[in-house]
């Protein structure tokens, strides 16, 4: 999940706190001062506006090897050369 900072009504932050299962979320963001709080809720990833598209990518494939590592541990190697993302 892409999640920015300032959103209406709460920020991404309290959005991902208030999650009771938390999926692999990378923030975006014009703010680089809530990095630390933002690794401290386990994410993925953190991207700072404006962002160029080798570091979008480069988050991207860093939860795609994660994703990868989740659904692989304790059992065969996945053969899976895809996962998804819901834009809507």
């Amino acid at each position: 999940m892409f999640v920015d900072i300032q959103m209406p009504g709460l920020t991404g932050l309290q959005f991902i706190q208030s999650l009771a299962k938390r999926p692999m979320v990378i923030i975006i963001t014009a703010y680089k001062k809530f990095a630390p709080e933002g690794f401290e809720l386990d994410v993925v990833d953190y991207l700072v506006k404006p962002v160029g598209m080798d570091r979008f990518l480069k988050a991207c494939y860093k939860a795609q090897e994660l994703h990868q590592l989740r659904t692989t541990a304790g059992s065969a190697a996945s053969s899976a050369d895809f996962f998804f993302v819901n834009v809507d």
